[in-house]
C-alpha cells in the first residue's frame, strides 16, 4: 500500500512539475515570437524606443537582472479587418506583466512592488476593446517585471479572434494552472498519510516518514510555481524555494 501511494505521489508531482507540451497554433491565430526590448521600469519614449531585438521565449539571465529587473517589449500585428473581436494571450510572463495595445493598458497581472507577486506558469488573456482596433499595424507592448534572484521569461504571444482564442486560454489555464494545483493538493495529502503511517508501531511503516518528507519537499518546491501572492520578502521566498530544489 505504501509503495502504491508513493507511486501515485510521484506521478502527481510529475504532473505539477512537467513542462508544457508542444502546442499547435489554432486556425486564424497568429504567433508573435520576436520583439524589441528596452530595459528599465520607465516606459520608453523618443530616443529610447529602439531597444534590441529578442526572440520569444526570452529568458532573463543573471547578468541582465543585475542591470535591470523590469523591461518593455515592443511588437505588433497587422490587421486587415478591424471589425472582428480580437484577443491576445501571453503563453507565460514571469514574474508579472502588463499589456498595452496601441498605447492603452489592458491590465496588469501581479504586483510589481516588493514583495513581488509571482504570476508564472499560467497563460494571460486579454480581450482587446473594439475602439482600440485599427486596420493595418497595431502596436503591442508588454511591461515585464521579475526579481534579481529569479529568472524572468516572456513566452510568445498569440493574437486571434476572441471566439477561437478564449477556448484555447481556458484549456491552457486548466492544464497548466488548476490541474497542477489540484495534483499538488493531493500530493500534500499523500505526504500527510505517509507521515501518519510512519507513526504506526509496525517497523516496516517507519520508513514512510522519510518518504513523506521527500514528497512534502517536492510539493513545496512545486508550490513556488503556483503561489502568486505572499507577504514573504522576495529574497527570503526565493532562498527557501532554492533550498528545496537544490
Amino acid at each position: 500500500m505504501a509503495r502504491s501511494r508513493a507511486r501515485i505521489a510521484t506521478a502527481l508531482l510529475a504532473l505539477v512539475l512537467a513542462p508544457a507540451c508542444a502546442r499547435q497554433l489554432p486556425e486564424g491565430v497568429r504567433e508573435i515570437d520576436s520583439a524589441y526590448l528596452v530595459l528599465g521600469a520607465a516606459r520608453p519614449t523618443g530616443a529610447r524606443l529602439g531597444g534590441f531585438a529578442v526572440s520569444l521565449p526570452d529568458y532573463w539571465s543573471a547578468a541582465r537582472r543585475g542591470f535591470a529587473t523590469e523591461g518593455w517589449y515592443r511588437m505588433g500585428v497587422d490587421l486587415q479587418d478591424a471589425s472582428q473581436p480580437l484577443a491576445v494571450m501571453i503563453l507565460e510572463a514571469r514574474l508579472n506583466a502588463e499589456l498595452f495595445f496601441n498605447g492603452t493598458s489592458l491590465g496588469r497581472v501581479g504586483r510589481f512592488e516588493a514583495p513581488m507577486a509571482r504570476s508564472q506558469n499560467v497563460p494571460l488573456y486579454y480581450r482587446v476593446p473594439d475602439v482600440l482596433l485599427r486596420e493595418g499595424y497595431n502596436e503591442i507592448e508588454v511591461h515585464l517585471a521579475t526579481s534579481e534572484g529569479f529568472p524572468g521569461r516572456l513566452r510568445p504571444l498569440w493574437v486571434g479572434p476572441e471566439t477561437v482564442l478564449l477556448p484555447v486560454f481556458e484549456r491552457e489555464n486548466l492544464i497548466r494552472g488548476r490541474g497542477p494545483r489540484a495534483a499538488l493538493a493531493v500530493a500534500f495529502l499523500l505526504a500527510l498519510l505517509l507521515f501518519a503511517e510512519s507513526l504506526s508501531a509496525r517497523p516496516d511503516r517507519r520508513a514512510n516518514f522519510f518518504l513523506g518528507l521527500v514528497a512534502l519537499a517536492m510539493g513545496l518546491s512545486g508550490a513556488g510555481y503556483f503561489v502568486t501572492e505572499t507577504d514573504v520578502p522576495s529574497r527570503v521566498w526565493e532562498w527557501g524555494i532554492g533550498c528545496l530544489t537544490h
